[in-house]
Order: structure tokens, then C-alpha cells, then sequence
């Protein structure tokens, strides 16, 4: 097995073999570093998360105008949908696992 470069050099199959297990070995590093960087602050990104999770959908509120007199708005109601209610309590749960986690490794 050989394959040609475009430089028309020629490589052998033990080359070719060596070039894939370091390929293999560099991107298995990179993840290694990913995971102990992820354990590292796990806390940490849960709670950036969290926080804009919950922050951003706490201000997307809708609104409905109430009857009309006289060409006035007699009111306004403010109100949350389903689905940010849920994000919200996401945000919140995460803000909190992340602390905990948080205090669990400064034990």
C-alpha cells in the first residue's frame, strides 16, 4: 500500500500507519484536555448557563390590551407563556446544580 502527494512523493504503508496513530493519538489528547477542562468548571458553566437562560426568559413577557372604551386602553395584563415558565425553571435548576457542584469540590 503506498499513497501518491500530490508532490509525487511516494509513502509507504508503515508511514501511512504511523501518520494515522498520531492522527488518532493528537485528536484523543484533545478530547482528554475537553474532559478534564469540562470537569474542571462544570460548576461554574452550569451557572453562566443558567443565569442567561433564566435572565433572558425572564424578560420575554407577552401582553394583551383589555377592552377598549371610549378609543382608551382600559389595560394592559402581563403574562408568561408555558414555554418560558419551563425555561425559566431550567435556568433556576441550573443555576443551582451548578452551585452545589460548586460547593461539593471546594470540600
Amino acid at each position: 500500500l503506498s499513497i501518491t502527494i500530490k508532490t509525487n512523493k511516494t509513502i509507504e504503508s508503515k508511514e501511512v500507519l504511523k501518520i494515522a496513530i498520531k492522527i488518532k493519538t493528537d485528536k484523543f489528547i484533545i478530547f482528554r484536555k475537553l474532559f478534564v477542562f469540562l470537569k474542571k468548571y462544570l460548576g461554574e458553566i452550569f451557572v453562566v448557563i443558567g443565569s442567561f437562560i433564566a435572565i433572558y426568559n425572564s424578560l420575554n413577557f407577552n401582553h394583551i390590551t383589555r377592552n377598549f372604551i371610549s378609543g382608551l386602553p382600559v389595560g394592559r395584563d402581563y403574562y408568561y407563556t408555558d414555554t418560558t415558565k419551563l425555561l425559566i425553571a431550567i435556568g433556576i435548576a441550573l443555576i443551582i446544580t451548578g452551585i452545589f457542584i460548586i460547593r461539593k469540590k471546594s470540600k
